[in-house]
C-alpha cells in the first residue's frame, strides 16, 4: 500500500494569505530542492483585481539566500473553476498574470536537476518563487503554498524542506 500524502510530499506554506501578497516583489521561503522529483508552486489569488504580476523562479546557493538565479519552470493557469491550460515552460524572465478573474491559481513546477544547473555551488539546491506587481497596482489578495513532490525515502513525518 502507497504511503500518504503527506508521507510522500512535504507541504510549506511558503507565502501565507494576506491582503496585499505580491506588494513590493514578495518572495517566498526559500525550499530545498534536494531529495525529490520536483517542486510544485500553487500562486493562489483572491478578488478580481487589474493588476499585472510577474512570477519568477530564482535558484538560490542557501536558505538566507545569499545569491539567486532565476531559472527556467513550467506553468499552467486555472482561471475559472479546476480546468487547467495546458503547462508552458517558461523563460527565466518569468510568466506575466493578471487577476482579472476572482480565485484563480498558477501551478508552477520547477525540475530540481535546473536549480542544481543553476546554483553557484555542488550539492543540494535551493529554490524560491518571487511574484512581482508591475507599476502601480491595487492590492492583491493572495498566497503561495509549495510541495516537494514524491519525497524520495517516504517516511511517516518528513524532515522540514526550509530554514
Amino acid at each position: 500500500m502507497k504511503g500518504l500524502f503527506a508521507q510522500e510530499n512535504k507541504v510549506v506554506l511558503a507565502l501565507p494569505p494576506v491582503a496585499d501578497a505580491f506588494a513590493t516583489a514578495k518572495q517566498t521561503d526559500v525550499i530545498s530542492a534536494d531529495n525529490c522529483e520536483s517542486i510544485v508552486f500553487i500562486v493562489a489569488t483572491g478578488v478580481a483585481v487589474d493588476n499585472v504580476n510577474i512570477i519568477t523562479v530564482q535558484s538560490c546557493d542557501n536558505f538566507t539566500p545569499s545569491n539567486g538565479t532565476d531559472i527556467v519552470f513550467t506553468v499552467s493557469s486555472v482561471i475559472s473553476g479546476d480546468t487547467n491550460d495546458s503547462p508552458a515552460d517558461t523563460a527565466t524572465t518569468g510568466k506575466a498574470f493578471t487577476a482579472s478573474t476572482a480565485n484563480q491559481y498558477y501551478i508552477v513546477e520547477v525540475d530540481p536537476a535546473d536549480v542544481e544547473a543553476a546554483a553557484s555551488h555542488a550539492g543540494r539546491g535551493y529554490v524560491a518563487l518571487t511574484v512581482t506587481e508591475a507599476g502601480s497596482a491595487t492590492a492583491q489578495v493572495g498566497c503561495i503554498i509549495a510541495f516537494k513532490k514524491n519525497v524520495f525515502n517516504a517516511q511517516a513525518v518528513l524532515p522540514t524542506a526550509i530554514a
